[in-house]
């Protein structure tokens, strides 16, 4: 026997090779002893999450001496809001010199509570799996086995089917509380929908971070509209995501009769059973194929579709999928659901609001984390990694305004096949993979790394050439994968090589590829040495080393871009904040800085965490001046929900009688035609090309002027400091005074989202 310990999860490896033989984490201790075990996951709901259902014990002496003899009861059925299965044992057997090992636990749903109790099925159960025995203060006590008291459970909740000589139980886990969650605000909207006539299909967004389980969410989605029989389609590029529905329609007990198919390539045989609920599942690229497209999108609009599945809807594949009208083709009753990791495009389109979105993001799921709702997540920390001196600080790379950029580090030269830098390159990779002596900040020096995947600039050979390097300064010993052109296309070369070479470091070399929706948990961290400025891309490629894997405690990014990845970190706390109406940038810069750890070099000695303080004055130097407003409002304005029907109420809008109005910027065509498409208005329908862009370019001159003047007014006594504030307080004469312009101009442009208030803010709050 011996002990291994991760961070805080400590669990004990055994020998003895009996059916009980699993590694014990600790659940939870008293005075300094262990008091519970179990060999479950102890981030799992049900230790965390009071309720009611069942469970089954063992004493540790007993268990490890491979007694099978176990202790079988409920728990939660009289408390008040449930209760978690380690507390109400304890209540019973009070403190013991022995721990408790607790083996199996089922926690009951809403739904299954209405037709039985936890107390009711055990005491059913309990009439068929042994002699009830004295422990305790309790009498309700069964010595089985754990087998035994699964079987009996199972029959009594879900029934065996007939004929089934094996009595095969399916998975019956059940949706978390944030799941649910999104299954409910689901349900709300199609009663709601049932209840209008002529109602146009549902849209939903189901915006999640990755291991939020969208897959098995959707399904439980689609249950509650297809009842008995139906057809679920979905559309995805990610050739994860049709193992996962194939894996639970076949699997779990919650689709039983469910058919589940894939639509392949010259395959237009498939028919929907009548008497089942059918789910096909297709691919974005056979949707695009040239060869395909129309015969495909004639043969799938035949079929009669009751709820629709868009997965990674906000790929650029998607886009196009919209754009050229091929999913309006294919008609639904119910609606569809857009799911996706990185939702803000989805948002910007003006289709989805409070009621027909569930978005669950980082900031959300490390705020969960932190509280205990659910403590499986992995948090990442994100380094701002400095190219070397020695590389960046050459004159040859200044010969443009732009300066060192890691694209033109990595540019190449076709015609000698190697890059054109290539001496920086190699010492670049040496400097990377703590190669060259006395480098300190090399990612493998700060943190324990196995396995990494490395984001590069947009050349395939350059990709090719570089694994040859790392594999030449490493003589081999790190096993590199090409996951480019006619390269590495399967991630399951990547899994499986990992699995059947444990103790070989790797690295994964791509552009694009496996960056969204792929799952390696043995993933540590990702390099970014690339200059995307697609926060999509960047944050799919973060969240690869989220995935869990035994003893992980948390992922790593590293960025060698450093101003960029306070800026992509920026970006995606104002989003989350808008999402929940939170202007003030004080607030929202704390929420970050509890959520996301970012590191940076202090005095070129060691990394620190950042401070927010210091992260505001990065914020400041780099793309968000602290004197933009007054320079170049211009650079506030969010130009694409600039639309025809708001610039002529602007330009209409009398100072004398303007009134508080409100306008709606239909976005409706957004994704359809792009964000470059002009929807004309019937007042603009004859107006020449370039008079309607003067007109645009007057009103955006306007409202940067306006812009401009904010800070004059945070000046003012009353201590003005949002433009939330100014909007709200300030009186119409003296706004006027100080911009010349009305205060309920100011007001439209907040309410359309033209104006971007977290960074106006943040300059306000600090131009006092």
């Amino acid at each position: 026997m011996y002990i291994i310990a991760y961070g805080k999860r400590i669990y004990i490896e055994r020998n003895r090779e009996n059916k009980l033989n699993k590694k014990l984490y600790t659940l939870k201790e008293h005075g300094g002893r262990i008091t519970f075990e179990t060999t479950m996951d102890i981030n799992d709901e049900v230790f965390n999450r009071p309720g009611q259902g069942l469970y089954a014990w063992i004493e540790r002496d007993r268990y490890l001496a491979g007694i099978d003899k176990v202790k079988f009861g409920q728990y939660g059925t009289y408390a008040s809001g449930g209760s978690l299965p380690q507390n109400t044992i304890e209540n019973y057997i009070g403190l013991t010199t022995d721990a408790t090992v607790i083996l199996w636990v089922k926690r009951f749903t809403d739904e299954q509570i209405k037709k039985h109790t936890a107390y009711t099925v055990e005491q059913i159960v309990g009439k068929h799996i042994g002699n009830k025995s004295m422990y305790g203060r309790s009498t309700e006590v069964y010595e089985t086995d754990l087998e035994t008291i699964k079987d009996r459970v199972y029959e009594v909740l879900h029934g065996f089917k007939d004929g089934d000589f094996f009595r095969t139980r399916k998975l019956t886990y059940l949706p978390r509380l944030r799941q649910e969650e999104c299954i409910d605000k689901w349900k709300t909207l199609v009663k709601k929908w049932r209840s209008m006539k002529n109602a146009p299909p549902l849209n939903f967004l189901l915006g999640a971070i990755m291991r939020f389980g969208k897959n098995f969410t959707f399904l439980e989605m689609s249950k509650y509209v297809v009842g008995d029989n139906g057809n679920v389609l979905v559309i995805t590029g990610n050739p994860d995501v049709f193992k996962s529905l194939k894996d639970d329609i076949t699997g779990h007990v919650n689709y039983d009769g469910w058919v589940y198919d894939e639509l392949k390539k010259n395959k237009y045989d498939w028919k929907p059973s009548d008497n089942n609920v059918n789910v096909l599942a297709v691919s974005t690229q056979l949707l695009l194929n040239l060869n395909h497209r129309g015969k495909l999108v004639e043969f799938l609009s035949q079929f009669k579709w009751t709820i629709q599945g868009i997965d990674e809807a906000d790929n650029k594949i998607l886009t196009e999928l919209v754009q050229e009208d091929i999913i309006d083709k294919i008609p639904v009753e119910i609606g569809r659901v857009w799911i996706t990791g990185t939702f803000w495009k989805l948002l910007a389109t003006g289709w989805f609001n409070d009621e027909n979105s569930f978005i669950y993001d980082y900031i959300q799921q490390q705020i969960d984390r932190r509280d205990g709702t659910d403590k499986r997540a992995i948090p990442l920390e994100f380094y701002r990694m400095k190219v070397l001196d020695t590389i960046s600080n050459q004159a040859k790379w200044y010969t443009d305004d732009e300066g060192f950029t890691l694209t033109k580090l990595f540019s190449f030269n076709e015609d000698t096949g190697k890059f054109i830098h290539e001496t920086d390159v190699r010492d670049f990779v040496k400097s990377v993979l703590g190669i060259i002596p006395k480098i300190k900040f090399s990612p493998y020096k700060i943190a324990n790394l196995k396995h990494t995947l490395w984001v590069l600039p947009d050349s395939t050979k350059a990709v090719i050439r570089l694994g040859d390097i790392i594999e030449e300064v490493t003589n081999g010993k790190t096993k590199v994968f090409r996951s480019t052109g006619n390269e590495v296309k399967d991630i399951n070369v990547v899994k499986k090589y990992m699995e059947g070479n444990p103790d070989v470091p790797t690295i994964t070399l791509t552009i694009t590829r496996f960056t969204r929706g792929t799952t390696v948990g043995e993933w540590d961290a990702t390099f970014f040495m690339n200059d995307t400025d697609s926060i999509e891309y960047y944050f799919q490629g973060c969240w690869r080393p989220t995935s869990p894997l035994e003893g992980k405690e948390k992922g790593y990014v590293f960025d060698f871009n450093p101003n960029r990845t306070v800026e992509m970190l920026m970006e995606y706390a104002t989003h989350a904040a808008a999402l929940r109406g939170q202007t003030n940038p004080n607030v929202i810069l704390k929420e970050f800085m509890d959520c996301f750890n970012t590191f940076s070099c202090d005095g070129e000695v060691e990394f620190v965490k950042d401070d927010i303080e210091k992260f505001i004055s990065i914020i400041r130097d780099s793309t968000y001046s602290a004197n933009t407003l007054k320079t170049s409002g211009r650079n506030y304005i969010n130009i694409d929900n600039i639309d025809d029907d708001l610039l002529v109420k602007l330009m209409d809008m009398p100072k004398e009688s303007i009134k508080k109005i409100k306008i709606k910027i239909s976005k409706s065509n957004f994704i359809k035609k792009g964000k470059n498409y002009n929807i004309e208005s019937n007042e603009q329908s004859s107006r020449k090309v370039d008079y309607e862009k003067k007109f645009k370019n007057d009103i955006i001159a306007k409202i940067s002027t306006m812009m401009s003047r904010l800070p004059i007014i945070c000046e003012l006594p009353e201590g003005y400091d949002t433009v939330e504030g100014i909007v709200n307080n300030i009186s119409n004469n003296l706004f006027y005074e100080a911009t010349n312009s009305d205060k309920e101009v100011l007001r439209l442009l907040i309410d359309n989202k033209v104006i971007d208030t977290f960074k106006v803010n943040l300059q306000l709050v600090n131009s006092k």
